[in-house]
């Protein structure tokens, strides 16, 4: 829905339609707009995954506390 001003826009120049000031005015800071909300939304994407990382990197596996040990499900197949 962010992107329905900016297509009416570009299709009513491409039909030739002359576009009056306050439409320009209007259109004007919604492309800047969707372009830095994207940016944003990236940059926070890339922390949460970072966080995420880092956090998966210092939680020891549950795995490691049960090494050695048979399991009863395993061992009755």
């Amino acid at each position: 829905m962010d992107v329905v001003p900016i297509t009416a826009f570009v299709i009513s120049a491409l039909t030739g339609v002359i576009t009056a000031g306050m439409q320009v005015v209007g259109a004007s800071p919604t492309a800047p707009a969707l372009v830095f909300d994207n940016l944003y939304l990236r940059r926070v994407a890339q922390r949460t995954a970072a966080a995420a990382a880092a956090r998966a990197a210092t939680e020891k596996p549950a795995v490691a506390a049960t090494e050695g040990k048979t399991s009863p499900v395993a061992a009755s197949r």
